[in-house]
């Protein structure tokens, strides 16, 4: 059992429910199991018409707060009605089917107390629905400190692993932009991170669970739009006006993303074409290079 001896210290746990029964047991038991006891779990539930309330209750602990929505909403204004109901200094993420490792808090508040880092996260795992090992999400080492470059050439942060102090949303003023429905976590991050120093681990903290429904066409097509309306709002803060390569960067992972996507439906780019649109991204191209050699079986036909 640890607080660390200091109420100013409480975390709140962002925990937005709809029909989340199969798993919902054994994520509130991640919470409770934490070594770092000074939380609070805000369970925003979104009208769900199964089983969750009656889980969810059955627990006895002063540190659940259960919250029945007043009308259901998309995920990221039910996000931004449970920030509103927190209390904490550090605000914590964790959705109904994912799982912390149980030292996940202890360690990232120690860090949080340095004073250094306003915001922390980690490596997580990916985990099957029999909560079977699949990958590690991220392979290769990442950098702390001012990082938005990073984030935007490569978005790597799970909102599972997030812990970030209350300061911060003085400073961004909006939470989680209503108007997306996909980008709303890349988006929110990113404001954080604007002159902001982030904290990454390479220790395993948290475990996400993939399901397999991989994003339909349509929603990819929607999170490609979604991303171009990103773009622009970028191009209009401050913070890029002095920074117009980070801009410049976003687009060209935009880029990336709708070439990959039309090779996916089987559109023939030629190599030349692939290589001049990526001529800055080496790491873009030939990941492109490999799909279209899966897709079309001869890489060398223009």
């Amino acid at each position: 059992m640890n607080t660390f001896g200091n109420v100013d210290h409480k975390v709140s746990v962002i925990m937005n429910c709809f029909n989340a029964g199969p798993f919902l047991k054994e994520s509130i038991e991640s919470v409770i199991n934490q070594t770092y006891t000074n939380w609070e779990l805000i369970f925003w539930d979104n009208q769900s018409s199964d089983n969750s309330a009656r889980i969810v209750k059955a627990f006895v602990d002063p540190r659940i707060k259960y919250f029945y929505a007043y009308k259901h909403t998309k995920l990221y204004e039910a996000r931004n009605l449970a920030i509103q109901e927190s209390k904490g200094k550090y605000i914590a993420f964790l959705d109904t089917d994912d799982l912390w490792h149980k030292e996940k808090l202890e360690k990232q508040v120690k860090i949080l107390m340095k004073g250094e880092y306003p915001f922390v996260f980690s490596n997580y795992n990916l985990i099957d629905k029999n909560s079977n090992f699949l990958k590690k999400a991220i392979r290769f080492g990442k950098k702390s400190g001012m990082i938005t470059r990073e984030l935007i050439r490569g978005y790597y942060i799970g909102i599972l692993t997030v812990v970030f102090d209350r300061s911060l949303l003085d400073k961004v003023g909006e939470k989680f932009n209503l108007n997306f429905n996909h980008v709303g976590d890349l988006d929110f991050f990113l404001r954080l991170s604007e002159g902001n120093a982030f904290y990454y681990s390479t220790e395993t903290l948290a475990q996400y669970r993939v399901h397999g429904n991989n994003l339909s066409t349509l929603k990819s097509l929607e999170l490609l739009k979604e991303l171009k309306v990103l773009a622009r709002q970028m191009s209009d803060r401050p913070f890029y006006k002095n920074h117009i390569d980070y801009l410049n960067d976003f687009v060209l992972y935009r880029k990336y993303l709708l070439l990959k996507k039309g090779l996916e439906r089987g559109k023939k780019f030629s190599i030349i074409y692939l290589a001049i649109s990526m001529k800055s991204r080496i790491d873009f191209f030939l990941k492109l290079l490999i799909l279209r050699l899966i897709k079309h079986k001869n890489i060398f036909r223009s």
